[in-house]
């Protein structure tokens, strides 16, 4: 049976071929809200406790589910789970032979350390906790004590020649692979960074980072690189001052948000520091940013389409949106989305999935799948008809911006 899911588009001009659909390793760690009312208040603080835990076997279930259905690309991180993630992913693909037959990318900009106190706890950080620390219970145990979120590392940013090249080494080994099909800048944006600290590690990796990239490609050790993006205004800002190959794009282009802000909402957190700019507030949103990339001739990997899960179970009591607590106006949007879902019976997931891969710089997007059966659901979401008259429904609503490609 041929699938939607199935066909495979070009990565800008990389020459590497992308299924449209990949699994994104970080629901390997946690995925699929509860929806408790106190769980509901932490996710708003930048922690995943609104969300479930997958144990090893569920991974390994999940990956075997996602593999044999024909999804064969996985992208992970050693963020995800401080390290997990890549071993579960690893562990998995390393028995799938021959190796051509997936693709693999990670990221780097964090390296994982032992910590220098050996007792530190998300409850007992010690004297000098970090000063921003989101999702601190990676490493709190989880699944009661069975390091179901993740392993107890700390880490450090290093955007450096050296910083790269280690977490590049570093990764082969906790994937057990020698090969790496592509590489993505984590994290360098504000949520985690101050202005003056993107700065540094801006120049971090404009005068080493990037010649170790550029030395990995073109010794073949990987196929393309690209950055991480979460905030509307950070593919402006390396396009001014590198060239890449793709964009990892996560939250800011979606059927929830994706055009002017003004009219969509912020989707990422709110995070202001003196002397920067707010980067959300931007004109046309991620659209007009994908036009400098189409003339670059970049691709887009889309990430987070379901909006951890808003876009799967819709308007609900304690709905979480892009890991935090669902914005009024985002509750108000996708009850106005769902409502045109049910004129034209058209299951909301289905539309969220299908929407990012309408624009052209679209490659492919990876989904997290925390469960065996969340893989087919995709696949089918996927093959689902839509009617012309849905998506015109949308932009008649002022529910798809009129600049946004909609599916035909």
């Amino acid at each position: 049976m041929n699938r939607v899911g199935h066909a495979t588009r070009m990565l800008g001009s990389t020459g590497v071929e992308l299924p449209v659909i990949g699994l994104g390793g970080a629901a390997l760690m946690f995925g699929g809200n509860k929806g408790k009312g106190d769980e509901r208040v932490a996710a708003a603080a930048g922690s995943p406790a609104g969300f479930r835990y997958p144990s090893d076997q569920e991974a390994h279930d999940t990956l075997r589910a996602t593999y044999d259905l024909g999804i064969k690309y996985f992208d992970t991180a050693p963020w995800y789970g401080r390290g997990q993630s890549e071993h579960r992913i690893g562990r998995f693909l390393y028995d799938q032979q021959p190796r051509d037959d997936f693709i693999l990318s990670t990221k780097v900009g964090r390296l994982l350390k032992r910590p220098l106190d050996v007792n530190k706890t998300p409850e007992n950080p010690g004297p000098n906790p970090p000063a921003f620390e989101p999702l601190a219970g990676w490493a709190d145990g989880g699944m009661g004590g069975a390091r179901g979120l993740g392993l107890e590392f700390d880490h450090v940013f290093d955007y450096s020649y050296d910083g790269i090249m280690r977490g590049y080494e570093d990764s082969l080994q906790r994937l057990g692979m020698n090969r790496i099909d592509c590489l993505v800048i984590h994290d360098l944006d504000r949520g985690h960074f101050n202005a003056h600290q993107i700065e540094h590690h801006l120049a971090q990796l404009t005068t080493g980072g990037w010649r170790a990239l550029e030395t990995l490609k073109c010794q073949g050790e990987i196929k393309a690189y690209g950055a991480g993006v979460n905030h509307i205004g950070t593919m402006s800002q390396y396009l001014d001052i590198m060239e890449l190959d793709f964009f990892l794009v996560s939250q800011i282009y979606s059927l929830m948000h994706h055009g002017n802000t003004a009219t969509f909402g912020v989707p990422t957190m709110d995070i202001e520091y003196p002397g920067q700019k707010n980067l959300n507030d931007h004109e046309g949103g991620a659209l007009a940013e994908f036009e400098r990339v189409k003339q670059r001739g970049m691709g887009v990997i889309a990430a987070t389409v379901y909006n951890s899960g808003l876009m799967i179970n819709g308007a609900t009591e304690n709905a979480i949106c892009n890991y935090r607590a669902a914005t009024p106006r985002e509750i108000e949007r996708v009850s106005a989305i769902q409502t045109v879902c049910a004129e034209h019976e058209v299951p909301l997931p289905a539309a969220a999935l299908q929407f990012p891969l309408a624009h052209p710089v679209v490659t492919s997007m990876v989904v997290g799948f925390s469960k065996p059966e969340e893989a087919e659901k995709a696949l089918d979401w996927l093959d689902h008809s839509i009617p012309a008259a849905f998506w015109k429904d949308l932009q008649t609503k002022g529910l798809i911006d009129p600049n946004a490609p909609i599916p035909n």
